[in-house]
């Protein structure tokens, strides 16, 4: 509560600073005075300067000051060096802070005879639960600090042991599959003192048994095909090879390679020789019947016509004279427009002139068309 009162006050103190017109200098008192002196009218007849009242002074205390200032001061954070350097040891045995606490109770009752003395108390014991909260927050700071500043040579390092012994130590066991473990049948020995009589839990007890038994027996069943293939594989499992093996097995992988090698290099010859057959083939061949050369180069493009003479026709002498004396026979007329035909269908025969007299004569092959007796057409 002390430190709340001290900071209002301070507050109040610089308030009314600010707010306060500064005070004359000497100077100007001096040009004052000689102003005064060279004044013609008489000391008398001059009137004394009225006292201005300011509204610094005149006013009552805000209800709000020192506000600002009491957020500010929660809201500073704290100088690291500073706190480091003045820190506090909560082991220290030659300071202790009671003397301070009496003195802070004094002064707040002192200062502050008419508030009441329990509500004191209860205010005193918060600030020193601050105070306390405080002093751990700084303390851990400061631990945390402390280790930052150790030098990296100082810190605890991960030692490796080098008296390692030199033989190659045992490979750790395998660890057992499921089917390996032990058995959860249960012994006489666990079981129950007392049992329900219930139906159904008698039912469902024998069930899981049952199927504990079976698992017990798949288990014992898949550990001893496990147990089998484990012989198997050992016993498939080849020696270690002495060194006359190792030779004996490298001459035999020489003589395989040797013949390996000699049977590409055949092969390599007769493709070889096969190329090289190909290509004379290729140089001494010649060509049967007519050849077209074409020769490239810079020239004038020419067209040339090559025209062939149709043969001429002799027509044979018309022999028969009812032939000769005959007159050509007439252009027949389409029988759906009645003019001159130029076609004849390769189907009926029928002579027709255009693609619509054609696309007429189709409708009435298919019988799309009837005939009218009314009107004596199609």
């Amino acid at each position: 509560m002390s430190a709340v009162d001290s900071e209002s006050r301070l507050s109040d103190k610089d308030e009314s600073q600010l707010s306060a017109p500064p005070p004359l200098s000497d100077l100007d008192s001096s040009d004052s005075a000689s102003d005064s002196g060279s004044d013609s009218e008489p000391a008398s007849s001059r009137r004394e300067p009225e006292p201005v009242e300011w509204l610094a002074t005149s006013r009552s205390r805000r209800s709000t000051a020192g506000n600002r200032m009491k957020s500010m001061l929660a809201n500073e954070e704290p100088d690291s060096d500073l706190e480091l350097l003045f820190a506090e040891s909560d082991n220290d045995q030659g300071f202790s802070d009671a003397g301070d606490d009496a003195s802070d109770v004094q002064m707040d009752s002192s200062s502050d005879d008419e508030d009441d003395n329990n509500a004191a108390a209860d205010e005193l014991e918060g600030e020193r639960e601050l105070e306390r909260q405080a002093r751990e927050r700084r303390a851990a700071q400061r631990k945390r600090k402390a280790q930052d500043g150790i030098p990296a040579k100082f810190r605890k390092r991960v030692r490796i042991n080098t008296n390692t012994d030199t033989s190659t130590p045992a490979p750790a066991p395998r660890p057992k599959k499921k089917s390996e473990r032990a058995s959860w049948l249960p012994s006489p020995a666990d079981l129950p003192t007392r049992a329900s009589s219930r139906k159904t839990t008698r039912m469902s007890k024998e069930q899981l048994h049952q199927q504990m038994i079976e698992r017990e027996e798949r288990r014992l069943r898949q550990l001893e095909l496990m147990q089998k293939k484990a012989a198997r594989m050992e016993a498939l499992k080849k020696p270690p090879m002495t060194q006359e093996d190792r030779l004996r097995e490298a001459a035999i992988v020489e003589k395989r390679n040797s013949k390996s090698l000699n049977r590409w290099e055949v092969a390599e010859k007769q493709r070889e020789e096969e190329r090289r057959a190909k290509l004379a083939a290729l140089s001494q061949r010649t060509l049967q019947g007519p050849v077209l050369t074409f020769w490239t180069g810079l020239g004038e493009a020419r067209r040339v016509v090559i025209e062939e003479e149709k043969p001429k026709r002799r027509r044979s002498p018309v022999t028969d004279p009812a032939l000769a004396s005959a007159e050509p026979s007439p252009t027949p007329n389409c029988i759906i427009t009645n003019l001159p035909a130029r076609y004849r269908d390769p189907k009926t025969g029928l002579p027709y002139h255009n693609v619509a007299a054609y696309r007429e004569l189709q409708r009435l092959q298919r019988g799309e068309l009837s005939w009218s007796r009314i009107l004596n057409a199609w």
